[in-house]
């Protein structure tokens, strides 16, 4: 529809500055443990453009930026002869006054041959969150052909949000139109990721990999307007499994090929009910090129296929295609990816979406100084 109707228009611009902060701490206890101290933080201030649809018309609205983020971590890291072992505590305070508003006074919209029009239009709905994570990394090798990672992550997120609406217009069919809406929300999140990866080794050439992958998220919360009281509850888990082979032609190819089988069961939401479940399977292979000391090079392919997806507008089928290289000469460095991905809906053939993205940078080091420039 949009492609049809708004060919050669943009309503989206970004103008802001963004500043972040950064400071570290390390102390070592001892040959084999460090205590670490990390601190974060950015701002983005400035102004966009954004659009909206409203009464079948497209209209344009300013949106101003401001954006806040802190977090402060603490871990400890023991490495140890078989074993490595991380774990760490963050907390993060974030901060975001989204809003957006009619531009100029009035507005007759993209379609000026129709009679919707906004005299005003004005929404906020700025929210901030803090944030609690426990996190624990684990790497072991108990023999020398059995590598095992495990790695685990906690979240509790306090959110709250305001909301306040107001427009007045005339809809497309020619008649008044004023409406104002005001109200606040409050959730509690609980999100829990796990991963386990395992390494063995057949013979010089061969290796079994697999792995499990287990995410877990939990809302619990409401959204208050003019004193009606909504429920906003989201209870949803995923698993995943992997499993493939690694082959070593020597030692400088390797390529993998596996397959991918992934299960996501929504406990209970609004707009669906409990037990709704959503598969996907799929393969995955990739390879690795040594070329030279200072040359490398990568390639990764994924492909998945959804069963009763959630909606019938989820993606029914998925292509992610990644390549990397990376050089690093005497005094030149030079690395760049390029990355491929296409999501699609064959029920009816409904959508497709495609996005390409690739990255360049290149510089000059030597022992005193250090330049590089890039391209996105």
């Amino acid at each position: 529809y949009y492609k049809d109707h708004f060919v050669g228009h943009d309503f989206h611009h970004y103008d802001f500055d963004r500043i972040n902060d950064s400071a570290s701490l390390k102390i070592w206890l001892c040959n084999f443990s460090r205590l670490y101290f990390n601190f974060n933080s950015y701002s983005k201030k400035g102004h966009s453009t954004t659009s909206l649809d409203v009464s079948r018309d497209e209209f344009e609205f300013e949106s101003p930026v401001d954006e806040t983020s802190k977090e402060f971590s603490v871990g400890l890291d023991l490495s140890l002869k078989r074993v490595s072992i991380l774990l760490e505590e963050k907390i993060q305070d974030y901060k975001n006054d989204y809003s957006f508003f009619l531009l100029g006074g009035k507005s007759h919209g993209e379609h000026m041959d129709d009679m919707a029009m906004l005299d005003y239009f004005y929404l906020s709905q700025p929210y901030d969150f803090r944030s609690f994570t426990h996190t624990f990394k684990v790497s072991a090798r108990p023999m020398d052909k059995l590598l095992i990672k495990a790695n685990g992550q906690l979240s509790n997120q306090d959110l709250r949000m305001d909301y306040a609406e107001d427009i007045s217009g005339v809809t497309y069919l020619g008649s008044d139109y004023t409406n104002a809406y005001s109200g606040e929300g409050n959730f509690d999140r609980k999100i829990g990721l796990f991963d386990f990866d395992l390494s063995y080794l057949i013979n010089y050439n061969i290796a079994i990999v697999a792995a499990v992958r287990y995410k877990k998220f939990e809302q619990e919360g409401s959204f208050n307007v003019y004193g009606a009281e909504m429920p906003m509850y989201l209870d949803y888990n995923t698993l995943g499994l992997e499993g493939g082979l690694q082959y070593q032609v020597n030692s400088k190819f390797t390529f993998t090929l596996g397959f991918r089988n992934e299960k996501r069961e929504v406990m209970h939401s609004e707009d669906a009910t409990g037990g709704e479940e959503t598969k996907r399977t799929g393969l995955f292979g990739n390879l690795k090129l040594k070329l030279s000391k200072a040359l490398r090079m990568t390639a990764d392919y994924q492909y998945g296929s959804y069963t009763d997806p959630f909606t019938s507008i989820s993606p029914t089928d998925f292509h992610r295609f990644r390549c990397t290289f990376k050089y690093k000469g005497k005094n030149l460095f030079l690395n760049g990816s390029f990355q491929y991905k296409l999501s699609e809906n064959d029920l009816d053939d409904m959508w497709k979406n495609e996005r390409s993205q690739l990255n360049l940078r290149a510089g000059y080091f030597d022992k005193k100084v250090k330049f590089g420039m890039g391209y996105n």
